[in-house]
């Protein structure tokens, strides 16, 4: 599963989990969940966080991509990238030889790198189903 984290109002995030629980509050469907953040400490790599969200802030993780398949992103392509423990929206500014990225995170204008073994593109679970976000067209006079 894939937990939604909203962090300081800027940021959306899904952080691997599991669902620990299922139950009803005033009517609506929660979840007790847990997930891993990195840690302050130090000695420790990462901490785990219990906590109780609804269930429209879960969905299981998307199928991995073709076995094979050769990543490829272009240019200003939305995609997520796994920074921080997390899978965060981004938008490629960058494109090495080797087919690594530097990526703006959600509309930062600090650019980090990421192998492409540590970038997906964006899909949306939308009743059920996984759907691949759509690709925004350019117009040809936009440069």
């Amino acid at each position: 599963m894939e937990i939604s984290s909203q962090d300081d109002n800027t940021c959306h995030k899904w952080y691997p989990g599991n669902v620990l629980a299922t139950y009803l509050v005033d009517g609506v469907e929660m979840v007790k969940v847990e997930y891993f953040v990195p840690s302050l400490d130090e000695k420790k790599r990462k901490r785990s966080v219990e906590t109780r969200v609804s269930i429209d802030r879960i969905r299981p993780q998307p199928p991995p991509e073709r076995s094979g398949a050769k990543k490829s992103y272009e240019l200003m392509q939305d995609v997520e990238a796994f920074d921080n423990g997390a899978w965060c929206a981004g938008k490629v500014k960058v494109i090495l030889f080797d087919g690594s990225c530097f990526v703006s995170l959600n509309n930062s204008k600090e650019q980090i790198y990421f192998h492409h073994s540590e970038m997906r593109k964006p899909r949306k679970w939308v009743d059920g189903v996984w759907e691949m976000t759509k690709k925004v067209k350019q117009m040809p006079w936009i440069t």
